[in-house]
């Protein structure tokens, strides 16, 4: 293939991958604790010139980058929607492991237990997190190094 046709077509492959990633973030947008992704790009080549200069022959994706840039935290009326300021994960306690999150929108699932909104128990130190049978999640309290007390 020509070396000008060879990279139109690694360009036009390239456009269309970023355009789904942007297609992606965009859908989530209103998404709580999403992080944006980002191509990071590669020059590749074949040939260098006879004077020792690389005229390159397009690129390809590197790789795919997850921006992890806190996003802005607003204020609810619920006393579960949690917000970490800084580095750091809620683990959720997945069907195949722990699962990692800053989506911190909880609520109290059975036995007291912490959940996630789609029912994945929120784990502590000690395992799932779980209030007493007869406290409520106005009697609780987290510290700002985690700590849950009731």
């Amino acid at each position: 293939m020509l070396s000008g046709l060879s990279s139109a077509a690694t360009a036009i492959d390239v456009y269309e991958q970023q355009q789904l990633l942007i297609a992606r973030n965009l859908s989530h947008v209103n998404t709580p604790g999403y992080r944006r992704e980002f191509m990071v790009l590669e020059e590749i080549s074949t040939n260098a010139e006879p004077n020792g200069m690389d005229p390159g022959e397009g690129v390809v994706p590197a790789q795919v980058v997850r921006d992890f840039t806190p996003g802005a935290m607003e204020k609810t009326d619920n006393p579960l929607d949690i917000a970490i300021e800084g580095d750091g994960f809620f683990v959720l306690d997945g069907p195949e492991g722990e699962l990692y999150t800053r989506h911190g929108a909880f609520a109290i699932g059975e036995n007291g237990a912490i959940v996630s909104d789609n029912g994945l128990a929120l784990l502590g130190l000690g395992g799932s997190i779980q209030l007493p049978v007869q406290a409520s999640v106005y009697d609780m309290q987290i510290s700002r190094d985690g700590a849950v007390m009731v």
